[in-house]
């Protein structure tokens, strides 16, 4: 887990120019981006996390085995499912990169080939 939280901080720190000008002209896809990558860090982490009090808490509250059982399969549900939101939306933004990059393309060889 070191690693990842190492490679998360350093790399803002080493390419902040080139993330400084894709907010500017690609603020939307950035923001998605962002959402999805808070999400999958959130999800996947926070749910990790908070395995144990979630565990004793419902394990408090409840005394039979299979709604501990149950509350578990929840937990991981909702781990994954936002984990996978997390992704579809990281990759829906860079198809919207993509996309708007392609059509200012088109854009600049259009206006090329009328001069």
């Amino acid at each position: 887990m070191g690693i990842y939280l190492g490679v998360f901080s350093i790399t803002p720190v080493v390419w902040y120019k080139d993330i400084q000008k894709l907010w500017r002209v690609y603020r939307q896809e950035m923001l998605i981006a962002l959402l999805g990558l808070t999400l999958l860090i959130v999800g996947g982490l926070g749910a990790e996390l908070f395995k144990g009090g979630f565990q004793l808490f419902v394990g408090l509250l409840f005394h039979h085995d299979f709604i501990l059982f149950f509350a578990e399969k929840v937990r991981v549900a909702i781990e994954e499912f936002s984990e996978l939101l997390g992704e579809t939306l990281i990759l829906y933004a860079a198809f919207l990169f993509l996309k708007k990059r392609y059509r200012r393309r088109q854009l600049f060889d259009s206006y090329l080939s009328q001069t």
